[in-house]
Parts: C-alpha cells; sequence; structure tokens
C-alpha cells in the first residue's frame, strides 16, 4: 500500500512522507501542510483524521479502488508518462486508469 500511496500522493522530491508504524500509517504532505493518520478502530475497520487543504486520504482510497478494480497488479504494471503538457501515472498502458501528478 505505501507503493501506492507514495504514487498517487507525491508532489516533489522529498517533500512527501508516509510513515508506517506497527499499525497506524501517517501520511505528511510538507509543501501543503496537509496530513493524514490512520489507526485501526475497535470494531475492526480503521479511523483517519486529516487536516490541511489536501485530502490525502481520499486521494489514496481512489488509488486503491483503482488498483483492486484492476485486479492488483503487481507494481511493475505502472507507467508514467511524461510530456511538456505534464505527468501521467498510468495501470497497464497510457490508454489505462491514470492520474496526474503535479508538476
Amino acid at each position: 500500500m505505501v507503493y501506492l500511496a507514495e504514487l498517487r500522493l507525491i508532489y516533489g522530491a522529498f517533500d512527501f512522507a508516509v510513515t508506517a508504524c506497527g499499525d497506524w500509517y501517517f501520511l505528511w504532505d510538507v509543501s501543503t501542510g496537509s496530513q493524514a493518520r490512520t489507526a485501526p478502530d475497535t470494531n475492526g475497520g480503521w479511523s483517519v483524521v486529516q487536516r490541511g487543504p489536501v485530502p490525502l486520504w481520499d486521494r489514496v482510497e481512489r488509488a486503491m479502488r483503482l488498483w483492486q478494480d484492476a485486479g492488483e497488479p503487481h507494481q511493475r504494471e505502472f507507467g508514467i508518462t511524461v510530456s511538456a503538457a505534464g505527468q501521467r501515472v498510468w495501470l497497464g498502458t497510457h490508454h489505462g486508469p491514470s492520474w496526474d501528478l503535479p508538476i
């Protein structure tokens, strides 16, 4: 999951961190100050707290659904297209499921 989170949330060199500590994850985007923290809850699910202007965990969830809908392929199935117009991460082929990365 960390690989997918980093692909979905990258905002530039070394300015984003995903930390796994035991059973919880902490996501932090230093360029916006946005944060998300997850922890197991008492019902067997997860609780999420988000702060800042960018809903980091929402973006991770959308990327996870995209990956699951594609059959949970190996990370070697991800690619990136870089052009003067921008950067785009894709799954399977450049015409497959994808999302833009900030420049």
